[in-house]
């Protein structure tokens, strides 16, 4: 899967939304590196499902996600994205927790759980390798309503240096 490294406006009903808070950008976590003493280069890389929903049939849309799925926006997904690059960025200095996770279809994925107003929020992401650093790439957001506080939870540097380390996706599948 590609996801982009910028997202163009998407005009909904006649209004416009700026999608450019997705745009692709860098996060360096001082002396995480390959090497003793050198710094992890994170890429940070957004789905539109942060901002969308799975059109059902017959449904209107207005987008194709990475796949070419019809996808139809979503407002409170859109207000939380806006929060998106903050909380990451703060996720790796602030040594936040994440857990892995499989989806209906059985694919792992890594979850940060946020609140937003009160509500418990998922953030889903995995980790790519790339040759000095990693992909965060943020599949989804999505209101949260499971429980999973017994969920074993590592900080996000974890699983990025597992990735880096071992050059394959995290989690594996």
């Amino acid at each position: 899967m590609t996801l982009p490294k910028s997202h163009s406006a998407l005009v909904v009903d006649g209004v416009s939304y700026d999608m450019s808070h997705l745009n692709a950008f860098g996060v360096t976590v001082s002396g995480k590196g390959l090497e003793p003493g050198t710094d992890l280069h994170v890429l940070v890389k957004f789905s539109n499902h942060v901002t969308t929903e799975r059109a059902l049939h017959g449904q209107p849309h207005h987008t194709f996600d990475h796949h070419g799925t019809k996808r139809a926006f979503d407002h409170h997904r859109y207000a939380v994205s806006l929060r998106l690059p903050q909380i990451l960025k703060d996720a790796f200095f602030n040594g936040a927790l994440c857990f892995v996770s499989k989806d209906y279809g059985g694919h792992e994925n890594l979850i940060m759980i946020e609140l937003e107003n009160g509500e418990r929020w998922s953030v889903v992401f995995c980790f790519e390798p790339l040759p000095n650093g990693v992909v965060l790439e943020v599949l989804s957001t999505h209101p949260r309503t499971k429980d999973d506080t017994h969920a074993s939870r590592r900080p996000l540097v974890f699983y990025a240096r597992t990735c880096m380390f071992k050059q394959h996706r995290v989690p594996k599948s």
